[in-house]
């Protein structure tokens, strides 16, 4: 059952596994070096990708689980606009 769940939708969830590690990457880079080599964008825009992978993989694949993910990129995407529309309006200020 785990196989065909994964088959049916592995077009969005491996890219959204990558986009969760690489989310991640920070945390764990600063478990085993005790800092951070990356810049603070970098783990930001992997992840972006990722999860905008995710959801074109999700938009071609019809299930349930799809469906979600399909909701919650688009309200990723939403929040990543705003946060963007922010951070240019305090380097304008």
């Amino acid at each position: 059952m785990l196989e065909r769940y994964v088959q049916r939708n592995s077009a969005w969830l491996f890219p959204f596994i990558a986009g969760l590690i690489l989310a991640t990457a920070p945390l764990m880079l600063e478990m085993i070096t005790d800092k951070n080599p990356l810049p603070a964008w970098a783990p930001v825009a992997a992840a972006c990708i990722g999860f905008c992978a995710s959801g074109i993989g999700a938009a071609f694949t019809n299930t349930l689980s799809a469906k979600i993910i399909k909701l919650l990129v688009g309200v990723f995407a939403v929040v990543m606009v705003i946060m963007i529309i922010i951070k240019l309006v305090n380097l304008l200020h």
